[in-house]
Formats: C-alpha cells, sequence, structure tokens
C-alpha cells in the first residue's frame, strides 16, 4: 500500500513539474504573458499582506489595539486636538488620539467633561506615562502607589500603574470623588486632587489646569467652525 501511495505522489510531483515548466517556457517567448504574470503576483503579494495585517490586528488585545486604531475614531474637534497636544507636548499623535477617545466615554454620566481630564494630564505629567515627582506621584496622572494602589485591583493590580490608560481612568475617578467631597466644585475638587500644598501653589495649579482645558476647548471649537 505504501509503494502505491509513493507512485502516486511522485506522479503527481512529476506532472506539477512538467506543467511548471511549460508554463516558464510559454512566459519566456511571451513579454506580454510575462507582465500579466507580473502584476498578478504582486496583486497576490498584497492582497496577502493586507489581509495578514488586519489578521494580526484583530488578534491583538483590545488595550494594545487602542493605539493603532484610535485616530479614526475621532470627530473633527477632537482632531484638531490630538494634532495640537500631540504638537505641543512632543508626543505621538496615535496614544493621544487613545486618551481623547477614553476621556470622551469616561464624561459620559460625570461632572467631568473630556477637556478638563485632559487638561490634568497634560499639567501633571505633559502627557509621560513614566513620569514621576519627587514625592512618588507616578504616571500620566500623578498617582500615589501607597494611598491608591487599591483602586488598580478591578484593572489587574497596580504593577499597571505606567499603563497610560489605566492610569488615566483611575485618575478620573479620583478626581470624581474629589469633586464631589468638595461639594461639586471643579476647581476645589482639583485643590482636592493635588493633595496638601500651600494655597499659593494650589491657586497656580487650578489657573494652570484650567487655561489648558479652555485652550483645548478653543481648538476644538475654532476646528468646528471651519465645517
Amino acid at each position: 500500500m505504501s509503494i502505491s501511495i509513493t507512485r502516486v505522489v511522485l506522479g503527481c510531483l512529476v506532472a506539477v513539474g512538467g506543467l511548471a515548466t511549460t508554463s516558464a517556457a510559454v512566459l519566456f517567448h511571451s513579454p506580454h504573458l510575462r507582465e500579466d504574470m507580473g502584476e498578478w503576483l504582486l496583486a497576490s503579494v498584497e492582497d496577502g499582506s493586507s489581509l495578514l495585517l488586519e489578521a494580526e490586528e484583530e488578534a491583538l488585545p483590545k488595550v494594545e489595539r487602542r493605539h493603532v486604531s484610535q485616530m479614526s475614531r475621532l470627530h473633527s474637534d477632537e482632531l484638531a486636538v490630538a494634532t495640537w497636544l500631540s504638537r505641543k507636548y512632543r508626543v505621538g499623535a496615535e496614544p493621544i488620539a487613545a486618551l481623547i477617545v477614553e476621556a470622551r466615554d469616561l464624561s459620559r454620566g460625570r461632572p467631568i467633561n473630556a477637556s478638563l481630564m485632559l487638561a490634568v494630564a497634560a499639567i501633571e505629567s505633559n502627557f509621560s506615562p513614566y513620569a514621576q515627582s519627587e514625592s512618588g506621584a507616578q504616571g500620566i496622572m500623578q498617582i500615589m502607589r501607597p494611598v491608591h494602589a487599591s483602586r488598580f485591583r478591578k484593572y489587574g493590580g497596580d504593577q499597571l500603574m505606567f499603563d497610560p490608560i489605566v492610569n488615566f481612568k483611575v485618575g478620573i475617578e479620583i478626581l470624581e470623588d474629589c469633586i464631589r467631597l468638595r461639594g461639586g466644585s471643579v476647581e476645589a475638587g482639583l485643590a482636592c486632587y493635588l493633595g496638601g500644598s500651600a494655597q499659593e501653589d494650589i491657586d497656580r495649579y487650578v489657573g494652570k489646569v484650567m487655561a489648558e482645558k479652555e485652550s483645548i476647548d478653543s481648538v476644538a471649537r475654532s476646528a468646528l467652525a471651519k465645517i
């Protein structure tokens, strides 16, 4: 039985080899066929590469896919904000886009709008996910690990302190609690978020955040006015 199968396989290989030889001879004597075959092969490779890239992107976890796909989800005003923040803080537009989309989602049902969230991240860390202050505040929202480590549990633990999206989410939760504890006042909530500091430092911090928020809103308004 095995000998018969071997003969069949060898016969098929010989037939395929003969067909390939004949095809090569025809192509050699026909320039037009060579060009057509070349274009067909190139198109096949490009299609295959495209499908491979799509498959790889689909295979990525959602956390990793955010940075690849969020630019296409931005509205015109958000795209203008992403470009402006990217240039001002010299960071990639794609990570900024991911934060903008996250801020848009987080702002639903919260007393904090997206531009305020982005302004806090800008003033706290200049959008650096690996920032660490002298006092030990860490990440894009400058969170104190000893105080707020438990808030990271639902996201996988405080080892994700330097994950920009996770840090951003936790920072917004802290800010929301601060605003609620201060009777709904954004300015008082920002003072609470900053923590124990001299009044002069608090006033300066709140002023910077609110000014940055207004700048972000202004960029967004200008973009919408051009539509």
